[in-house]
């Protein structure tokens, strides 16, 4: 696991240069971890991993910016497009049930990030396993059928990092 010092020098690489460091530096900081949680911080991270020539946070930028048209700006310009705090802006839920509560939320992800997700999941999917609390262990069964695509922190970016921030937000709208 990565502590405190292994997030010092992931922030030292990204600083001389290194386009994965700095992609994985505006992970750190969105996430928050083993720093104070920072956006700002965390878009500067990802508009310096885009202009070191980043796939992966250039593809992430584009997707956190308003404008579907994004990909062809410059990234300084992306990057002051991006609205974080309309990510994290909850819409008004609809209620489909009352006991138990269950809602909806429209436009939780527009077809951009969709895409996005979509295509960062496709090469990691695999059939999903189940929790066996006899041996304490994951598995696969014949009732269980669908797939699941598992990222680690290297494989994560920024964008999802956002979204799973929004998740969050509307959980406690719940």
């Amino acid at each position: 696991l990565m502590g405190p010092e292994g997030a010092g020098l992931i922030m030292d690489a990204a600083a001389q240069g290194d386009a994965a460091s700095a992609d994985l530096a505006a992970i750190i900081c969105g996430a928050g971890i083993h720093c104070p949680q920072d956006w700002s911080g965390a878009l500067d991270w990802l508009q310096h991993a885009a202009e070191l020539g980043s796939a992966r946070a250039r593809g992430a930028l584009a997707v956190l910016c308003a404008d579907p048209d994004a990909a062809e700006r410059p990234w300084a310009r992306l990057r002051a497009e991006v609205d974080i705090a309309a990510w994290l802006a909850p819409p008004p839920g609809r209620t489909l049930h009352a006991a138990p509560l269950v809602r909806a939320f429209a436009d939780f992800a527009d077809a951009r990030m969709c895409g996005w997700l979509i295509a960062q999941a496709h090469s990691r999917l695999a059939r999903a396993e189940v929790y066996n609390p006899y041996t304490r262990g994951v598995e696969r069964t014949p009732e269980r059928t669908n797939s699941a695509a598992l990222f680690s922190l290297l494989d994560t970016d920024l964008a999802q990092i956002v979204l799973y921030r929004t998740q969050g937000t509307y959980a406690q709208h719940l």
